[in-house]
């Protein structure tokens, strides 16, 4: 048997492991905003106790939620009408509710699509931040 991996960026990397998901470094990881998003309320107060870091960061961060990179977080806050740079501490109930609405719809409608760009709302921001 024979395994290929390309690393066109070159900061990929390849682990054998015996059990994954009980591992470093995927043990580490936060949840998966498709397979495991937490209750709206959870979040929420997960969001606001992140403390004065920005809540951009606090998405990008994969130790809280994995899999989010800066398309996913850029359009989740535009569609939650939040500034990326708004601390997660200032953030009231509602905003960190409409985070969490934003990043489920953004996920879902991303997946739904199969990540083919072209079959997203014409109204997000990534036809005109990404392209």
């Amino acid at each position: 048997d024979k395994v290929a991996f390309i690393a066109i960026r070159r900061f990929e990397r390849v682990r054998l492991q015996q059990d994954p998901r009980h591992e470093d470094p995927v043990l580490g990881l936060g949840f998966d905003p498709l397979l495991d998003l937490p209750a709206s309320g959870v979040f929420a107060e997960a969001l606001m106790r992140r403390g004065h870091g920005a809540v951009k960061g606090a998405l990008l961060d994969q130790r809280f939620t994995a899999g989010v990179g800066n398309w996913i977080a850029d359009e989740v806050l535009f569609q939650a009408r939040l500034h990326p740079e708004t601390s997660c501490s200032s953030l009231s109930a509602v905003q960190a509710t409409a985070v969490w609405s934003s990043l489920k719809m953004v996920v879902e409608t991303a997946c739904k699509a199969n990540a083919d760009s072209t079959l997203f709302p014409k109204d997000w921001l990534f036809h005109y931040r990404w392209t």
